[in-house]
């Protein structure tokens, strides 16, 4: 597991990936792993590849109390991804690309897929250069709606290619069993916890992720 670092530091990585500094550290320093390698596709042609339904998979299902287009506007627009998930640019249509640039130099680039109201939207990470996360590159987080009675919907999110196999997978799913109830909040509520957010650091402060380990 590797990934091209060329500036920045594990707090600016950290704070890009959604996850706290420390835990960058303590997953480089715990698994010996090198600070280099591609952290890019090989090839853009890659996302219409079929995706893989590995057991071991993430997976998480929420019941949110909106109706599926609320649900599926909040995954394709952009100032809807930004409220419950991190600082987005560029289009979340279908064919469109999305840009994280967040505190680091270098953004995470996700391509969409396929954007299907009010159902299904699919996504290819494409770029990854958050130190510890290149196993995100050619991942495919997927997002599948159903109604279920009136205005309440079920969603049901898979990250294809995020396994138990992945050294980031505790932090990985931590952060995204968060995000998810920051999806629901949002679409529920108006309000979310997204990356930076007061709701977001007093989250990291419960679950002890305030403490920056010395040198991160």
């Amino acid at each position: 597991m590797c990934c091209n670092w060329q500036t920045g530091g594990t707090h600016g990585c950290a704070a890009s990936s959604g996850l706290p500094s420390h835990s960058i550290v303590r997953l480089i320093r715990r698994t010996g792993m090198k600070i280099k390698g591609d952290h890019r596709m090989k090839d853009r042609r890659q996302t219409s590849a079929p995706v893989t339904t590995a057991a071991t998979d993430y997976q998480k299902t929420i019941r949110v109390s909106a109706t599926p287009d609320a649900l599926f506007d909040a995954l394709t627009s952009v100032s809807g991804i930004s409220a419950w998930w991190a600082p987005a640019t560029g289009s979340g249509e279908v064919d469109g690309d999305l840009k994280f640039l967040m505190n680091f130099p270098e953004p995470m680039l996700i391509h969409v897929d396929q954007a299907t109201r009010p159902k299904s939207v699919q996504w290819t990470v494409t770029e990854c250069p958050f130190p510890g996360f290149s196993d995100w590159v050619g991942t495919r987080p997927t997002f599948t709606i159903t109604s279920v009675d009136g205005d309440v919907s079920e969603l049901h999110f898979r990250h294809h290619g995020l396994t138990s196999e992945l050294d980031c997978i505790d932090i990985c799913t931590t952060s995204w069993n968060s995000y998810m109830a920051s999806l629901r909040d949002y679409v529920e509520g108006g309000q979310g916890a997204p990356l930076g957010s007061s709701a977001d650091q007093a989250r990291r402060v419960r679950d002890g992720d305030d403490q920056l380990l010395e040198g991160s």
